[in-house]
């Protein structure tokens, strides 16, 4: 039998086996089978699986616990077309070589998660200033990855929601096939769900809790990446709760945060406006910036950010660089986005993960093939619609301004378009300095072109302290928001925010 000294687990392969390794590591897990005891040992680079027999469903070596570092001789065999090992003996270390064992799987994880430096797609000093966030992100996943934690991903269900979210996705899920063997076991690792709500709704929280808690094959708490959902505000307890069971955090967003100190409660929040930026640098421009890092053989995911941008009508320079990347023109870009608003519209909480990629660039003959079919749908869905925005839109002048005022609480409930696109298309209507109020029972949904001094968030924050019996929440970009309130203060709320409109 051959014999060697030693070798890192993430370096076995077909040609060991049969040979036996030393190998210093954790024991991460044990479980008992009907026939042999698994063992799941961790060296920092990779976490293998290696089985003890004794009899069959009796423990073997019942004195190695979980959390224990040892020195094992392992052998290494080939099960279900797999490399795994088989315990031959172990030794425990005493406290101090258990210290070094230990200090020395930080750092191989740490060394295998730090990207390797790389270039942006796109030069931008914007970008330049996020770089630590951004590194920062790619880290903590890839490191969640090797550590096998638990990866949730939840996200606005807008175009940029979807763009951010797929392309980490992509990948994500190549590596996880890579450290989770076989792929069945991929879905413990890893879940990605759409949000119609544009913040960390807490019963997604208590099912990301429960799930965890529920679920004893998981070692580990999840890392849960918010991508999109920027109500800070609504979504901070939902985040509080699961940090007490010690969850991994990440928070990518570039909606104005509002005064929530959210920094401390989550692992990476990475936001334009932490760097004194704007809401122009989307979501999906800088996850796609962070899946580079993470996975630098991640394909097809250039055309995201541009995308993404389209779908959030960016205006900044980075968004043109984006664009000449992308390999599309703006037009098919702004189809391409409303077909993806369209579809996702009904598909509300459902992962649809093989038709999600499949529309996303990865069939493009299916992705044409879906556009011509909704296109002409939802042009003449627009078209219906616009004739009623006509009738019913009311425009009064202001000093330097045409306010824009539709009552959307009589429009027909409908998937798509949704309120604030109905909003969008009153916008639509009228050129120059415009504000637009889509009003409903409990909320006004803003749109604003070119009025000096007018922010949504701006607004809000005032409506709060002036009217806190009105329970006022929401927020957004300045000039694209929603101000929440509760229905029996809807006349005074909006008296009071004529009041704020007259000073403008």
């Amino acid at each position: 039998m051959n014999t060697s000294k030693n070798k890192l687990f993430n370096m076995l392969d077909d040609s060991d086996i049969g040979k036996i390794y030393t190998s210093y590591c954790i024991v991460e897990s044990i479980k008992q089978t009907a026939g042999p005891t698994v063992f799941v040992l961790n060296d920092g680079t990779a976490f293998f699986e290696a089985t003890a027999f004794n009899k069959p469903g009796i423990r073997a070596f019942p004195s190695l616990k979980e959390k224990m570092a040892i020195k094992a001789d392992i052998q290494v065999k080939e099960r279900n077309s797999k490399i795994v090992g088989e315990l031959e003996k172990y030794l425990i270390m005493d406290q101090k070589y258990t210290d070094k064992i230990k200090s020395k799987i930080k750092n191989r994880i740490q060394e295998q998660a730090t990207p390797v430096k790389s270039s942006f797609l796109i030069k931008s000093d914007k970008l330049d200033k996020l770089s630590s966030r951004i590194i920062a992100a790619a880290t903590l996943i890839k490191k969640s990855i090797i550590e096998q934690r638990p990866i949730i991903i939840r996200h606005h269900d807008d175009c940029d929601g979807y763009c951010a979210a797929v392309a980490l996705e992509k990948a994500i899920l190549p590596l996880l096939t890579k450290h989770h063997r076989p792929e069945k076991s991929l879905f413990l690792y890893y879940r990605r769900h759409p949000s119609p709500a544009p913040y960390y709704d807490y019963t997604d929280a208590s099912k990301d809790l429960s799930s965890f808690l529920d679920d004893s094959r998981l070692a580990r708490p999840p890392l849960v990446v918010l991508l999109d959902l920027g109500d800070l505000e609504q979504g901070n307890i939902s985040i509080k709760k699961i940090r007490l069971y010690d969850f991994k955090i990440i928070i990518i967003d570039h909606h104005f945060p509002g005064k929530v100190d959210i920094e401390k409660d989550v692992d990476v929040f990475l936001n334009p406006y932490t760097e004194n930026l704007d809401a122009n640098l989307v979501t999906g421009m800088l996850c796609t910036e962070v899946a580079r890092l993470v996975n630098p053989s991640v394909e097809n995911i250039n055309f995201l950010p541009a995308l993404a941008g389209t779908g959030d009508k960016s205006g900044i320079p980075e968004f043109s660089e984006y664009l000449k990347l992308s390999g599309y023109d703006r037009e098919f870009l702004k189809k391409w986005a409303l077909c993806i608003d369209f579809e996702t519209s009904y598909l509300r909480y459902l992962e649809s993960r093989k038709f999600v990629h499949d529309f996303f660039g990865e069939d493009t003959k299916k992705r044409d093939q879906f556009i011509e079919l909704v296109y002409p749908e939802i042009e003449r869905r627009f078209r219906d619609l616009t004739k009623a925005v006509v009738k019913y839109l009311e425009v009064e002048e202001m000093k330097k301004f045409k306010l824009l005022i539709i009552d959307i609480e009589s429009f027909p409930i409908q998937e798509f378009p949704n309120n604030s696109k109905i909003v969008r298309l009153a916008h639509e209507q009228v050129k120059g300095p415009r504000i637009s109020m889509g009003l409903l029972p409990d909320s006004i949904i803003f749109r604003a072109d070119n009025v000096e001094g007018f922010s949504v968030n701006q607004l809000v924050s005032e409506m709060k302290q002036d009217m806190p019996h009105a329970l006022v929440h929401g927020g957004g970009h300045d000039f694209a928001g929603t101000l929440r309130f509760m229905k029996a203060a809807k006349q005074e709320i909006i008296k009071k925010v004529r009041e704020y409109l007259k000073k403008k």
